[in-house]
């Protein structure tokens, strides 16, 4: 079992980087390192299936972290590239690669896709 954890608290690092007031003060009480071992014993405990993952884990918070590929756009030149970066960028449809055979198999979807629509 193999997983990922990005931790944060208010640790002596962001004490230093945190200028004194009223923020400082609400890091410090709302992420106190000790809680992001929750996480860890979860993940550590015999009962847990979890593996491959990234998690992240900030005052007793824990979210799964992943990475996903939006839908993007077959462009014929940078410019028309240029002129759809907004569809590169749009997260409205996006797919979760699972493995290289599965991200390769998507990909000849994809492709497939915008052949057709494009002859």
């Amino acid at each position: 079992m193999v997983n990922v954890v990005a931790p944060g608290g208010f640790t002596r690092l962001v004490d230093a980087a945190l200028p004194d007031g009223e923020a400082k003060d609400r890091v410090r009480n709302l992420a106190p390192p000790e809680k992001v071992s929750l996480t860890y014993a979860w993940l550590a405990h015999e009962s847990c299936d979890v593996t491959g993952e990234v998690f992240a884990a900030v005052g007793g918070i824990t979210t799964r972290i992943f990475w996903g590929q939006t839908r993007g756009y077959r462009a014929s030149s940078p410019e028309d590239l240029r002129d759809h970066a907004h569809e590169v960028m749009d997260e409205e449809d996006y797919w979760i690669p699972a493995g290289s055979r599965e991200d390769g198999a998507h990909w000849l979807e994809i492709l497939s896709e915008q052949s057709k629509a494009t002859t």
